[in-house]
């Protein structure tokens, strides 16, 4: 048994972080058994201080890439077949641009901007005692400045922020064209991340120009509800 460990759901999606989501499709749509533990405390407790992980038979692998990449070479490759070297090629960059590029840009909305700042703090640290909760959202706000500027992109303004946010939807919306997932003629590894980018990037909580640039592109707003229902039933409406 895969035991997942993840955040919970937020903003009625399985989950309002991307790497966790990520995971958990991949789960599904390749059909290997698991049970969801959702994290509560501390996350100096987990493998490297993040989440998503797995357990099996007793090891804790951490980190999205790691544990697609073990899941692969422990229960096959389903989502694999058939793909040649240039689909994997496209697909591998499509990832890139969203795990190492997109991520950040929508890390830094949701953290130094004030009004989306109020929200998450509302909607992740409400159950925590209101005493220690300004103390522990001010942590995570640290930590996640502390990413941004480790990675370059919380040296550029908001409105940089914006402009590159707007020309990787318009890149993923191109890749997309016509086709009814971003693996082609089935969902696929790819599907996988692309999925919980745009889901999160179209949560209507998080009001701001580039939620509402995601939700103009009519090709990703139906390949949301398109994979939503096939994937994640119980979070549509």
């Amino acid at each position: 048994m895969i035991y997942l460990h993840q955040f919970t759901p937020h903003f009625n999606i399985p989950n309002a972080s991307p790497p966790c989501m990520k995971v958990e499709t991949y789960l599904r749509l390749a059909q290997v058994e698991h049970q969801t533990i959702h994290i509560v405390g501390d996350l100096r407790e987990t493998p490297r201080g993040q989440a998503p992980y797995i357990t099996h038979d007793g090891v804790d692998i951490p980190d999205s890439y790691l544990i697609l990449k073990y899941l692969k070479q422990t229960f096959g490759d389903p989502l694999g077949e058939g793909l040649d070297k240039l689909d994997w090629a496209r697909h591998e960059a499509t990832r890139h641009m969203l795990e190492d590029h997109l991520y950040f840009i929508m890390l830094a909305e949701r953290w130094t901007v004030p009004e989306n700042m109020k929200i998450l703090k509302e909607s992740f640290f409400g159950a925590i005692p209101k005493l220690m909760r300004n103390m522990v959202f001010k942590m995570a706000q640290k930590g996640a400045i502390k990413r941004l500027d480790d990675h370059g992109m919380g040296k550029f303004s908001r409105a940089e922020h914006q402009d590159m946010g707007r020309e990787a939807i318009d890149h993923l919306s191109v890749l997309l064209g016509d086709d009814g997932y971003f693996g082609g003629d089935r969902a696929r590894e790819i599907d996988c991340v692309a999925l919980p980018y745009i889901a999160n990037g179209m949560v209507a909580e998080f009001e701001t120009p580039l939620c509402d640039y995601i939700r103009s592109k009519a090709n990703l707003s139906d390949y949301r509800e398109r994979m939503m229902k096939e994937v994640f039933p119980k979070f549509v409406s």
